[in-house]
């Protein structure tokens, strides 16, 4: 059942969405948690429903248009697991380059080669 007061916060009206602010005086019901302005209350009832716009039937005389929803932006999902494989072949291409440095290294200790970085000329192996 809805009663009259003014309102102690601001809202819209549940049938013409139009604001109302603090004070106004307004329909409150408490059932529907709903307000409706001293306007829509006043119409004739047959004009009127008193249910939320959302809620309320299509008026038989006027077909709503129909709306086509616009179609969503395609999301770019990118590629399952591109970034670890990515992060895989950095680590070990920097892995790889450390065993053959490693490699040509000890080749050159062995061989007594001027190459090695890691024994300079004259240094002992011993």
């Amino acid at each position: 059942m809805a009663k009259r007061l003014a309102l102690r916060r601001a809202d819209r009206c549940a049938a013409c969405a139009i604001p109302l602010g603090v004070g106004t005086v307004a329909w409150w019901d408490a059932g529907q948690r709903l307000v409706w302005c001293e306007a829509c209350v006043a119409t004739p009832p047959r004009v009127i429903d008193l249910r939320p716009a959302a809620e309320a039937p299509v008026d038989p005389v006027e077909p709503a248009a129909p709306t086509v929803p616009a179609a969503p932006e395609p999301i770019d999902t990118g590629r399952a697991g591109g970034s670890a494989r990515r992060q895989y072949e950095r680590r070990s291409a920097r892995e790889r380059q450390q065993r053959e440095q490693a490699i040509a290294d000890d080749a050159a200790r062995r061989t007594g080669s001027a190459r090695s970085t890691r024994w300079p000329a004259g240094w002992s192996t011993r």
